[in-house]
């Protein structure tokens, strides 16, 4: 199935929009391979209670809805979404970058370069589907301590073509594709 794409200029956190489309739908609207992309998040967060994740325009903020029983995994083992998402981040920026050098996880759901924050993951279940938050510093680095793609790997990237790209990456590496 083709992934279906929502753009928004602003939101508030790409993962509650997509949550909320499950939430709102009836039993027969489809709403897997769903892809909620936004320019900005006005309130992003993090995998913790208050952990807020910086948006700026340019970067990546993205969200995919998935059936669970799509990826092959079972409703006990999702906590594995979380490590198989940062592992496709990496294996896209390895494959962007030409090489694996400085580029590492932290998990449960951090993507570093040369040991800075490039990427973060949150992937809440909503039975019996997925959400799959992900942030990527694309342009520019929201905080000091963080990293960026255009500066530290000199590779101009646009969210818009990405979007699909990590779908595929995403699912491939859920059904044993990596």
């Amino acid at each position: 199935m083709a992934l279906k794409i929502l753009h928004f200029t602003e939101i508030t956190s790409t993962n509650d929009y997509a949550k909320n489309v499950i939430s709102n739908s009836d039993a027969g609207d489809i709403v897997e391979d769903t892809a909620i992309l936004a320019d900005i998040q006005t309130a992003g967060r993090g995998r913790f209670s208050g952990k807020v994740w910086v948006s700026a325009f340019g970067n990546f903020h993205c969200s995919y809805i998935i059936g669970i029983s799509k990826l092959g995994i079972s409703e006990s083992n999702a906590s594995l979404i979380n490590n198989i998402s940062i592992l496709a981040i990496k294996n896209w920026l390895v494959d962007l970058a030409g090489s694996d050098d400085g580029i590492s996880t932290k998990l449960p759901n951090d993507v570093l370069i040369h040991n800075r924050k490039v990427a973060g993951v949150l992937a809440e279940i909503q039975y019996p589907y997925a959400v799959i938050g992900v942030g990527i510093n694309l342009m520019c680095s929201p905080i000091d301590s963080a990293s960026n793609i255009k500066d530290d790997l000199k590779v101009l990237v646009k969210s818009t073509e990405l979007v699909d790209n990590l779908y595929t990456r995403l699912l491939n590496g859920m059904t044993g594709g990596f």
